[in-house]
């Protein structure tokens, strides 16, 4: 809905250079409300635990500063801090810079990546390539800031591509989808059900320090929020406030709840054999009374006519081509022949 009204004026301002005339009061298509995945420091850990690599350090340094995957595959060399303990967040969404805190954990292993990043540099550089995108026209303004160390990729790419943009062969950054399918085969093989992205960590990180006494306002500048509202909604998923109250189903003790109960097995009813004394003999395979009467006629369906007397749904009998005065005549001989024996032996 929005996207058509949209099109509509762009359709009048830049094609057909026309002035459009108010719309008055349109009803904007609103967006759910969905509540962010949280992952437990538990599933977190399971999750981290069957990655390896560049992969396992990116997804435990987003769950530790709570950055957006994108913000974590354009992170440069420079913009790392090992004095100060701290990473720069360029050029993050609404094209704003922020700070985060370099997590002790990750030191020594950043410190590797580094040092495995500028041996690539080194090999790049002497076969000729070494060069690198840099965003707003810095390629104009400093022609060999391209080649410089500090402005390489932190999570480079395995292989040289093409940029677009330049024509030249260099080294890009490690693509989005490296990240995502790693992530999904480890949820999957640690038998995780909810629906884990990279994006579920950066909520983790959010809630863990809203359930740890942090202040929204703290929250609100670590993830970047341009709005205190758009932080707003971790406290419907966090152990506080409205979810950490406990309600009445702990004051009661139903016990164990058995799910698959086992059916309870009903007696086998036993026949009564026929007895010579018994006024009116009976049939062991067949309990219902013999009427010798004719049956209520079926009454015909009203796709098919007439009524055919072998294709009878109220007869079964019928519809497998047998009539039901032989089947009847069988019953009255059997119940003639128990009859017959019983008085034979008395």
């Amino acid at each position: 809905q929005n996207q058509a009204l949209c099109a509509i004026v762009f359709l009048y301002k830049k094609v057909l250079k026309k002035d459009l005339a108010e719309f008055g009061e349109i009803v904007r298509a609103k967006k759910p409300k969905r509540l962010p995945i949280v992952l437990s420091t538990q599933e977190v850990e399971a999750i981290v635990s069957r990655l390896n690599g560049t992969v396992k350090l990116m997804t435990f340094l987003m769950y530790a500063t709570g950055m957006r995957i994108i913000e974590i595959i354009r992170l440069r060399i420079k913009d790392v801090d090992f004095e100060r303990n701290l990473i720069t967040i360029r050029d993050g969404k609404g094209q704003k810079d922020r700070m985060a805190a370099l997590p002790v954990q990750l030191f020594n292993s950043l410190k590797a990546q580094v040092s495995r990043v500028q041996r690539l540099h080194q090999k790049d550089l002497k076969n000729g390539y070494g060069t690198v995108y840099l965003p707003h026209a810095l390629e104009e303004k400093y022609p060999s800031a391209a080649r410089e160390f500090g402005w390489q990729y932190l999570f480079p790419s395995r292989r040289l591509s093409v940029d677009p943009r330049s024509g030249r062969k260099q080294r890009h950054h490690v693509y989005e989808s490296v990240l995502q399918k790693a992530l999904k085969k480890a949820t999957r093989e640690a038998g995780i059900t909810k629906t884990v992205n990279a994006h579920a960590f950066r909520h983790s990180f959010a809630t863990y320090l809203l359930e740890n006494g942090t202040d929204l306002r703290s929250i609100q500048e670590l993830l970047g929020h341009s709005s205190i509202k758009t932080t707003e909604i971790y406290t419907h998923v966090a152990n506080t406030g409205p979810l950490g109250v406990q309600g009445p189903a702990g004051a009661i003790d139903v016990g164990e709840i058995i799910l698959d109960p086992k059916p309870t097995t009903r007696p086998t009813p036993t026949v009564p054999q026929a007895s010579c004394l018994s006024p009116s003999p009976t049939v062991e395979w067949d309990s219902s009374p013999v009427h010798p009467a004719t049956p209520p006629a079926c009454p015909p369906s009203p796709n098919s006519g007439a009524h055919h007397p072998l294709r009878s749904p109220c007869h079964p009998e019928r519809s497998r081509g047998i009539s039901a005065k032989p089947l009847f005549l069988r019953r009255l001989y059997t119940s003639l022949v128990s009859l017959i024996t019983c008085m034979v032996h008395r």
